[in-house]
């Protein structure tokens, strides 16, 4: 059995953008989206599993954290954006990636990643930009 590999926040978003891809779901760019959905996992207290990188950030102006925004800014400029529609381009091979990649976490991570991309499907549902 190989040895778990340790994950960052800004490897988790784009774990999140993966998986949520993997599903084909239209990622979203809109960065309030984001940090309402990344607000409510850090505020939920239902998780025991939930990561410390999740716990520990930190908002500024209500609901907002300059660490979502730097990992957002960094995947859109990796993978592109579809401005007109408001959606990060899908990217199934690096969909697919992350998949393979997320056999290697731990069975915590693996378990709260799959609640926070159900979470995501349900906060970042297309048509609800603001």
């Amino acid at each position: 059995m190989s040895e778990s590999v340790q994950i960052y926040f800004n490897e988790f978003v784009i774990q999140m953008i993966g998986g949520l891809q993997a599903e084909n779901f239209e990622v979203p760019t809109e960065n309030l989206l984001w940090h309402e959905l990344f607000y409510g996992l850090h505020k939920d207290q239902g998780r025991r599993d939930k990561p410390e990188f999740i716990s520990g950030l930190q908002f500024y102006e209500g609901n907002k954290s300059q660490d979502l925004s730097e990992a957002l800014q960094s995947y859109a400029l990796v993978f592109g954006v579809d401005v007109i529609n408001r959606r990060f381009f899908p990217n199934k091979e690096y969909a697919q990636h992350c998949l393979d990649k997320q056999s290697r976490f731990s069975p915590e991570i693996r378990d709260y990643l799959s609640y926070a991309v159900k979470k995501a499907k349900e906060h970042l549902r297309p048509g609800d930009g603001k």
